[in-house]
């Protein structure tokens, strides 16, 4: 009764400011039309509140149509899977962030039935069991449409044509991403882009490239340990054991290949240098990086190759054998005295230490193989230049080198899954110029 009273002195209300002693035909007209569209305001506003009244929220109406319920759809896939001999894994980010706040299952797959539910395949199953596994999924009526490498950024060989995801639909719409095995116990997938008829494909499951949340770039992580999910009960899926740390390496997965079209170039143009001398030291450096990355990952610090190092992997996917010496940058804010700590009980003796945590921090360290390690510390310089100091040692003046900004990819380097700039050729370039490309030995 109260709303339809406040209705009634509204419309009361209105209408005492309206002049309909005119005799204007257009004035009237005017009017009424105002009237009019103040009713359907009106009427509107009622249906809502009533609506509301009886607890069905505006976006409970709009998100109608992504309740999708696909129990039986990740039964009828994961059952088709364990038939074949493999389980599906679960790494759909809605599903398993629902687990960790303690939503029940049915919750938690409500969460993302607009958008494609994202499970995985480790490669090696699905090279042996691939087309079975379409063809009984056809058999109980999914559509699949399966994505390839046709156009790799990077041309790997191996990489060329492969699998990179199936997608399939039926009630819902499933992608299975597939898992390529790669050194250092990574797993890469890949972009789905680099299909040459993603598009077309995508239109066909009524899909764009917006409904993707995972492969719009190649990535890469980090193998890990699985259990049963707690979906189990109606599929036999497996999800990651440490659910936190898998979703933010997924975040964090962006991966770039080297360049070995390039590296070629500069192979066949320069003599490259391949003495023992070179072969010794480069094997060295490998032994170092490897170091510093079990080091600074048990610290949680993340690092990436800088200076001469990254100039190498860049211009050559190797070591440059003239360098000597090893080069990686580091958030300053990432900064504390256990990393000296850690690096000296791992073999690595403090050689030089300049500048101040918040102002032109560098650290350089040797090891028992005489090679110095140089640890570069950057800083936010505004919102679009990171900068790092340098202090020359005998003068002690100082230098200031600008970057402009930039973010973290993985890459493959010498068999090491280690960060670069993902911006590469222009960090390099705010390094060395626009002559990067010609070695300069010192």
């Amino acid at each position: 009764m109260g709303f339809m009273r406040k209705f009634y002195l509204t419309l009361k209300y209105l209408f005492s400011f309206l002049p309909f002693q005119t005799k204007s035909f257009t004035l009237n007209c005017f009017y009424i039309g105002v009237i009019c569209l103040a009713l359907q305001f009106v009427i509107f506003f009622v249906l809502l509140y009533s609506l509301e009244e009886n607890g069905i929220s505006s976006s409970a109406i709009l998100n109608k149509k992504c309740s999708v319920n696909i129990h039986d759809d990740i039964k009828i896939i994961s059952s088709i899977s364990l038939d074949l001999g493999f389980n599906l894994i679960l790494i759909d980010k809605h599903t398993l962030r629902g687990e960790t706040q303690h939503n029940t299952s049915k919750q938690c797959i409500y969460c993302t039935s607009c958008k494609p539910f994202i499970m995985a395949v480790d490669h090696t199953v699905l090279s042996d069991m691939g087309k079975q596994l379409l063809s009984k999924l056809v058999e109980q009526e999914f559509v699949p449409v399966t994505f390839y490498n046709t156009r790799p950024r990077q041309r790997v060989p191996e990489l060329n044509h492969i699998e990179t995801v199936v997608f399939v639909q039926r009630t819902a719409t499933f992608q299975i991403i597939v898992l390529h095995p790669r050194e250092d116990n990574t797993w890469w997938f890949g972009d789905i882009q680099s299909d040459t008829a993603y598009e077309v494909k995508l239109a066909s499951l009524n899909l764009t490239l917006e409904h993707i949340d995972l492969m719009k770039t190649e990535g890469a992580i980090e193998k890990f340990e699985m259990v049963p999910s707690p979906l189990s009960e109606e599929s036999s899926l497996t999800q990651p054991k440490d659910v936190l740390t898998v979703l933010s390496n997924i975040e964090s997965s962006n991966f770039i290949e080297c360049n070995l079209t390039r590296a070629t170039l500069f192979h066949n143009k320069f003599l490259v240098d391949k003495s023992a001398d070179a072969l010794r030291f480069r094997h060295k450096v490998w032994k170092m990086l490897s170091r510093v990355k079990t080091i600074l990952d048990s610290l949680g610090v993340v690092f990436w190759l800088s200076s001469g190092t990254v100039l190498g992997y860049f211009r050559e996917c190797d070591i440059i054998a003239h360098s000597k010496d090893v080069d990686i940058g580091v958030w300053a804010s990432s900064y504390s005295e256990q990393m000296i700590t850690e690096m000296h009980e791992h073999g690595f003796h403090l050689k030089i230490s300049l500048g101040l945590p918040n102002d032109s921090m560098e650290l350089s360290f040797i090891d028992q193989s005489g090679i110095k390690l140089d640890i570069f510390f950057f800083y936010k310089e505004d919102n679009d230049h990171y900068w790092n100091g340098g202090t020359q040692v005998k003068s002690g003046k100082k230098f200031k080198y600008t970057f402009p900004k930039f973010t973290l990819c993985w890459t493959l380097f010498k068999d090491l899954r280690v960060r670069v700039p993902c911006e590469t050729e222009a960090y390099v370039r705010a390094n060395y110029g626009p002559n990067w490309f010609t070695p300069v030995k010192t």
